[in-house]
C-alpha cells in the first residue's frame, strides 16, 4: 500500500458515510473516525480545511475525496480488484 494515514470525517445516520467506511472495512484499510455529530471540534476542524460535508476521506496530505467516491478512494489507496467492472464487460473476439 500507498499511503500511511487515512482519516474519515463522518456524520451519523449518512449511508454515503456508512458506505464509505465499509469500503476501508472490506480491504482492512485502518483509519482514524472523526464523527462530525458527536465531536463539534472535528467539525470545526473539517471546516477550517474548507470542507463542510460528510463523508470526508483525507488520504496522506493529499486533497480530500468528498462523498462516496469508490473507485478514487481505492485508486489514492493503491487497490485493484482483477475483476474490475470494467474487465468483466470486455467482449473477447
Amino acid at each position: 500500500m500507498r499511503y500511511s494515514h487515512v482519516t474519515v470525517y463522518i456524520s451519523d445516520n449518512n449511508l454515503k458515510c456508512d458506505k464509505v467506511l465499509s469500503l476501508l472495512d472490506k480491504y482492512n484499510i485502518s483509519y482514524e473516525k472523526k464523527s462530525i455529530t458527536a465531536n463539534h471540534a472535528n467539525m470545526e476542524e473539517l471546516q477550517g480545511m474548507g470542507v463542510y460535508g460528510t463523508p470526508a476521506t483525507f488520504i496522506d496530505e493529499n486533497d480530500p475525496i468528498l462523498g462516496y467516491q469508490e473507485s478514487k478512494i481505492k485508486n489514492e489507496l493503491g487497490i485493484s480488484d482483477d475483476n474490475s467492472e470494467f474487465g468483466s464487460k470486455i467482449k473477447r473476439f
